[in-house]
């Protein structure tokens, strides 16, 4: 995401000294496997794939390496937001 310009240069190696490991980020992430559910158990990495998708910042092969998914993951995370591109999350209220 670094490389993206999405996050400030720095952002991992601060996160990796204060303690972030893999164990630690599949404890509050939880496991990125795809479900059958229609909204994937992260909407904040969804929403960021979407957005680097929609601005061409990278492919989604590219987006699949960086994350170690494949293709068919990252295109469910991109459908998620559908014509809006990662940009906002439409939300029908009553």
């Amino acid at each position: 995401m670094e490389t993206l310009e999405l996050l400030p240069r720095g952002t991992f190696e601060s996160l990796v000294d204060r303690g972030f490991n893999k164990e630690f980020a599949r404890g509050i992430v939880g496991d990125l496997a795809p479900s059958d559910e229609s909204l994937p158990k992260n909407p904040r990495l969804a929403h960021l794939v979407s957005s680097a998708s929609r601005r061409e910042l990278a492919s989604e092969g590219q987006l699949a390496n960086m994350l170690g998914m494949d293709r068919v993951e990252i295109r469910e995370l991109i459908d998620v937001f559908g014509d809006t591109g990662g940009d906002d999350f439409a939300i029908d209220l009553p």
